[in-house]
């Protein structure tokens, strides 16, 4: 998928297409090389309602088979000189 956001942040966008995933009983891992701003997110999903909280977890942890929503931080490639 491919979202040009021009009126949500990334979190918020995030979270919207979170929840419908979830809402399909998809289960979604999020990469990211910035851990500021998974924390965000993360921090944006507990601090919702009751109702509309998204189980979710950071990776590398005992209950990663479960988590709906599992964190993962990644890396950047650097590009190699030829």
């Amino acid at each position: 998928m491919f979202y040009h956001l021009t009126s949500s942040d990334a979190e918020e966008t995030a979270r919207t297409l979170l929840t419908r995933a979830v809402g399909q009983g998809w289960r979604v891992m999020l990469r990211s090389p910035d851990p500021v701003r998974l924390e965000r997110l993360d921090h944006m999903l507990w601090e919702g309602d009751a109702e509309s909280f998204l189980p979710h977890g950071l990776a590398g942890g005992p209950h990663d088979a479960q988590q709906p929503v599992c964190w993962v931080r990644v890396r950047l490639r650097t590009a190699r000189r030829l």
